[in-house]
């Protein structure tokens, strides 16, 4: 069984991200704005053109109601709440 690389990690995560972030009926706008950056520069983090930082991706967990835990692992992703 082949160990999963850093960077298949980080485009896990970056999925998760991405799909919660549609669950809950966000666009990547308003994830930019809110973490206050443009959305252009939002869209090269969440396809993972440029490295998400530690203080970005702790405010994008607060944002999607969720532990950042919860975002690295995926678990319950798909059973979050939609209320928001």
């Amino acid at each position: 069984m082949n160990a999963i690389t850093p960077k298949e990690k980080v485009h896990l995560l970056l999925g998760n991200i991405r799909s919660v972030r549609q669950l809950k009926n966000y666009t990547q706008e308003y994830l930019a704005v809110k973490i206050g950056i443009s959305p252009k520069t939002y869209r090269k983090l969440e396809h993972g053109a440029i490295t998400l930082t530690l203080p970005y991706f702790l405010q994008i967990a607060e944002i999607l109601d969720l532990e950042p835990m919860q975002l690295i692992e995926g678990h319950g992703i798909d059973s979050i709440s939609l209320f928001h």
